[in-house]
């Protein structure tokens, strides 16, 4: 892999797979946290054995736990921007659009225009189960290209960047470079992003992470406070860690999942230290 795009999807499978069995099971649960058909019906039609999946219970509460949030600042957005501009950069098998807009047969109802990209082998399996429609553009091509944040200037925003499990793959340079081209076209614009720090980037390696992805993390942030220096543009309106979203969902948390979410600040204190989700605006 080279630093200039994220781990290529017939290397990194699980990181397709595995988000998509997550939210297909919480879709399943009665008192599910989201519902998500788009999900279960994208695992039923990959065909896959979840038996691998099973025991990474806390991997499954994460997906789940960042989902919460990035679906929040989505639709947020969308509250106060009905026909603004929302782009999934690098989004996999995401069904976001779906759990937000209801148009679960993709026939371009609902609030927004969303654009969805990711490299060509990523692209070619989600077009095999997501339709494109007059709001939803599917873009091939990596997040360190110019041309998709062209087109999405082309509306005329306001703009929503979604860059969820991506960054932390690029090294420091491609993503000062990306944050400034947004920052630079699109003033104005809203990007949520995560990102693990050194010592979260420790855990994933010795949990064995980048060998099962064959690809390497590089770029780290300690605090959201750090992302003035890498993009001075950049204003942070809010930070949080998977142990906050816990916290902020317990009434609605099955007894279970509370234990465990609340359980990370202790037992896995490191990894939930270790990553985190920004909200910044590119302020003019």
């Amino acid at each position: 892999m080279t630093d200039t795009a994220p781990p290529r999807a017939d290397r990194v499978e699980e990181t397709l797979v595995l988000p998509v069995w997550s939210r297909a099971v919480e879709d399943s649960r009665s008192k599910a946290l989201f519902r998500d058909p788009t999900a279960t019906r994208l695992w039923r039609a990959l065909g896959r054995d979840d038996a691998a999946f099973l025991k990474d219970y806390s991997g499954r509460l994460g997906i789940v736990l960042r989902t919460l949030k990035f679906d929040a600042w989505t639709r947020a957005f969308l509250d106060e921007h009905p026909d603004g501009t929302v782009v999934e950069a690098g989004v996999g098998l995401n069904t976001r659009y779906e759990r937000i807009t209801g148009d679960v047969e993709s026939t371009g109802t609902g609030p927004g225009r969303w654009f969805e990209l990711d490299l060509p082998d990523v692209m070619a399996v989600r077009r095999e189960h997501i339709a494109e429609n007059d709001r939803r553009t599917l873009m091939t091509g990596s997040i360190t290209d110019t041309d998709w944040i062209d087109r999405a200037a082309e509306t005329g925003g306001p703009w929503l960047f979604t860059i969820e499990g991506v960054l932390m793959y690029l090294d420091g340079g491609r993503v000062r470079e990306l944050l400034a081209r947004i920052a630079d076209k699109l003033p104005g614009a809203v990007v949520t992003f995560d990102a693990l720090t050194e010592a979260g980037v420790a855990v994933q390696r010795k949990r064995g992470l980048e060998d099962r992805l064959g690809a390497s993390f590089s770029w780290t942030m300690e605090r959201a406070e750090d992302l003035k220096d890498l993009c001075p543009a950049a204003e942070v309106a809010e930070s949080c860690t998977l142990r906050d979203i816990a916290v902020e969902h317990k009434h609605r948390m099955r007894f279970m999942l509370l234990v465990a979410g609340l359980a990370m600040v202790t037992i896995k204190r490191k990894a939930i230290g270790g990553y985190h989700m920004t909200r910044a605006v590119m302020r003019r």
